[in-house]
């Protein structure tokens, strides 16, 4: 017996097969939807993986900075702790003081301080060790150290050891010409000639003139 399809069955049929259609058109339409997205995804899992990488640099590059720069600091605190105490134990031999400076970092701000240790151990204030003329010590051999590292040669004293006693002048004298003969040049303002009397120099002489309040170059003299 033979089966007759209707035109009803005939009907149902294209509409199946145009909805198959249809489906297949908007799984195509997904499919490259679904393609353009796993290409965004990985397009994005790469930046991911580079900004990853990046970052990890950047957490390396902080770490070494902040290693270097504290090492950095280190030795130049080694430096001046040196400078200082070579220049302590010039003028107080026997006393054995060690400069140690410690600094610290609060509030984005960094705070250094000195103290000094005596041959026993024990540390002392600056501004009680030895009286000003250690203070002044300090400062000098500081400043002369930091200039020096900079690569300058050039110095302004101020009346700065005038405190010393009449003892430790030609001492501080010698530390003063040390300087020079390694190359510095010492500009220094002092009253006392026994500070500087025995150093190679050129004197400024200096006048006040009462009638307008001027200070005047009386005379330049060669020693």
């Amino acid at each position: 017996m033979r089966t007759q399809v209707t035109k009803i069955d005939r009907e149902y049929y294209r509409e199946k097969i145009l909805e198959k259609k249809l489906q297949l058109e908007r799984s195509k339409v997904m499919n490259q939807e679904l393609l353009k997205l796993n290409a965004k995804k990985d397009a994005i899992q790469q930046v991911k993986d580079d900004l990853s990488a990046y970052v990890d640099l950047l957490f390396y590059l902080k770490r070494t900075v902040l290693a270097e720069d504290t090492a950095f600091r280190e030795r130049r605190v080694e430096y001046l702790n040196n400078v200082i105490t070579e220049e302590l134990q010039k003028i107080f031999p026997h006393s054995g003081l060690q400069a140690k400076i410690a600094y610290n970092d609060k509030y984005s701000r960094t705070k250094a301080t000195l103290r000094l240790v005596d041959s026993d151990g024990y540390s002392r204030k600056p501004k009680i060790a030895e009286g000003k003329l250690c203070q002044y010590l300090i400062s000098f051999a500081a400043v002369n150290g930091v200039v020096r590292s900079l690569g300058y040669s050039n110095i302004y004293v101020d009346e700065a050891f005038g405190v010393s006693s009449p003892e430790n002048l030609p001492r501080v004298g010698e530390s003063l010409q040390q300087s020079i003969d390694s190359g510095m040049q010492i500009v220094l303002v002092s009253q006392n000639p026994a500070l500087y009397e025995s150093i190679p120099r050129q004197e400024i002489h200096l006048r006040h003139e009462p009638a307008d309040g001027r200070t005047v170059i009386d005379n330049i003299a060669e020693y």
